[in-house]
């Protein structure tokens, strides 16, 4: 955990303090992509390794993130409060909703641990942005796209490759969006009951979109006609879910988590490794092993054993000790490495990519930090 978290703190930001995102092994640069949602990714794995490791540096780096990701945040115009979080990549300058969603949680975390409320307070405008302008009429989901230059929300229309061809329906443009439980940390912060009112209604509408498979195959980037599985995105519905749960005490929530929790045990290769892409129908794509995924299973994992569910614990162990045994050593050759643990990506196409991804070490040192804190706690 030293050794990723250093990687975390003094490798992967910016000067500024945002993250670096993706590191491409065979040109040694680094390609700049989602780079919000990979900078508030960072900054929670850095208080969570803050937490364990008392390392003062780490909190410090925390907080620059934070600086950062707060700084990106729209102080004009129709966009007034929206985070400018440009997706990158093949969908461009478009501000993809996730992008803010997924990261907020260690914006919230950050403002508890040094009393600050700023970061909170950049996280709570963005939602009420959102929830001003994107939610869609049948209520309990938000459009996934706004353009910043028009600040036109992308209501009829789809950016994915996957939707290319067809008319979109509401499921290609939309989505619950809970990913993140951001209006479940906004209602913490601010007492504003509507806030909790909406989150509930996303929850709400992932317990009847959960195909049986326990994914969520209808919303992109899980692609239900291919029967291809985001490798990450289900386990961040099944995460908000628990919070659900453990706020409501509503067991359809936790059972709903618990299917998604099997169905990432099947995932799981023979190898014991969860791969970047995944069918219903037929194995993985061997090339790209996905450590944020495994670690992010894994933290789903210790949650529902924390609920009586013993039947996860092999796996933890398992995933700790693959993120051990496959971590790059403190001294390899190329310092852009060192420290990291592992998740190569691999781009194909006429000049190959192979990436490794900040978020390997992010989730990882996520899960890393709660597993140390379980086996203080645990007797063996």
């Amino acid at each position: 955990m030293h050794q990723a978290s250093q990687y975390a703190a003094k490798v992967l930001p910016t000067e500024a303090g945002l993250s670096r995102c993706d590191y491409d092994t065979l040109s040694k640069q680094w390609n700049m992509y989602e780079q919000a949602w990979h900078t508030g990714q960072l900054v929670l794995a850095l208080l969570k390794s803050y937490e364990v490791l008392g390392d003062t540096s780490l909190l410090l780096a925390a907080q620059r993130g934070g600086n950062a990701w707060a700084g990106l945040q729209i102080q004009q115009g129709p966009l007034k409060g929206m985070i400018l979080a440009q997706h990158g990549g093949e969908l461009g300058e478009l501000v993809n909703v996730t992008t803010i969603t997924d990261g907020t949680p260690g914006l919230f975390e950050l403002s508890r641990l040094t009393g600050n409320p700023l970061y909170a307070q950049a996280a709570t405008q963005a939602g009420k942005w959102m929830l001003q302008n994107m939610v869609v009429p049948e209520g309990g989901m938000l459009y996934n796209f706004v353009d910043p230059q028009s600040a036109e929300v992308w209501k009829d229309r789809s950016p994915h490759k996957q939707h290319s061809g067809i008319v979109p329906g509401l499921f290609q443009v939309a989505r619950p969006n809970a990913e993140g439980y951001l209006y479940l940390d906004m209602f913490t912060f601010t007492g504003d009951s509507a806030y909790l009112k909406f989150f509930l209604a996303q929850c709400s509408v992932l317990l009847v979109t959960q195909h049986s498979s326990g994914f969520w195959l209808d919303f992109e980037p899980n692609d239900h006609v291919k029967g291809k599985i985001h490798p990450r995105f289900n386990t961040w519905n099944a995460e908000a879910l628990l919070r659900a749960y453990r706020f409501t005490k509503d067991k359809r929530y936790l059972e709903s988590a618990l299917r998604t929790a099997h169905a990432l045990v099947r995932l799981r290769h023979t190898d014991e490794v969860i791969y970047y892409n995944n069918w219903l129908a037929k194995p993985p794509e061997t090339s790209s092993p996905c450590g944020s995924a495994m670690a992010f299973a894994a933290l789903l994992w210790l949650e529902l054993h924390a609920e009586g569910y013993q039947e996860f614990l092999p796996y933890l162990h398992q995933t700790a000790q693959w993120l051990i045994h496959t971590q790059h050593s403190a001294v390899h050759s190329d310092p852009n490495l060192r420290g990291a643990y592992r998740e190569y990506w691999n781009r194909g196409g006429d000049i190959p990519k192979v990436y490794v991804r900040d978020i390997a070490t992010l989730f990882g040192l996520r899960f890393m930090a709660a597993y140390v804190q379980f086996l203080s706690t645990t007797k063996r």
